[in-house]
């Protein structure tokens, strides 16, 4: 995982301060176009706030997130798990980001990898917490569509996720038959779903 998460240092690009109004309306724009599965022009915005605008760590991570996730949804799982291993560096304590990033390495068949980032979930999680919402932090599907479903993360489902994966990694290397019943499998990062921007009486 540690090969994974090193990058080569770059030398800095000149960046803005953050104009809180512009950064919101180039946020809800990407997302109106991710809504509406402009996912390479929404992928396109993203990338120019990152470039664009200095920002917090965690809006980074955030915004690098929702890089891997639209390349996920995209089928471009090399290029999803590098932005999203950007996240996760800037913002270790985000359980929803290490899930991202077992999905998309499960979805690469490297389930060695897919387990860790999984367990890497579960450990985020409060002792005692057997599931955690993102709605506090707008991790969110468009509100009309998704306005009956919220994405949560559950415990029990993490750890089925860990041995299906290790189920996968045994099939890989020892010819060992993988469970017919798929029925809590590998579940798939949430279609529709990415950060939105906060609301503008929050901090970015």
């Amino acid at each position: 995982m540690n090969d994974l998460l090193h990058f080569e240092a770059a030398p800095p690009a000149a960046r803005m301060p953050v104009d809180a109004d512009q950064l919101h309306d180039l946020w809800d724009h990407a997302a109106l176009l991710f809504d509406n599965f402009s996912f390479g022009a929404a992928n396109r915005v993203f990338k120019r706030i990152l470039k664009q605008f200095q920002a917090s760590a965690t809006t980074k991570a955030k915004l690098w997130a929702n890089v891997g996730i639209i390349h996920a949804h995209l089928a471009e799982y090399d290029l999803a798990r590098h932005a999203l291993a950007k996240a996760v560096k800037l913002e270790p304590p985000c359980s929803v980001i290490w899930y991202c990033l077992g999905c998309v390495s499960y979805e690469l068949e490297d389930y060695r990898r897919a387990k860790k980032f999984f367990e890497a979930c579960e450990y985020t999680f409060v002792p005692g917490t057997e599931d955690v919402d993102y709605t506090e932090l707008r991790f969110q599907g468009d509100v009309d569509r998704f306005k009956d479903y919220r994405f949560v993360l559950n415990r029990t489902q993490l750890k089925w996720n860990t041995q299906q994966c290790l189920f996968g990694y045994q099939n890989e290397n020892h010819d060992e038959s993988l469970p017919q019943d798929r029925s809590c499998g590998i579940h798939r990062i949430p279609g529709g779903y990415i950060f939105r921007v906060a609301f503008q009486s929050s901090p970015i």
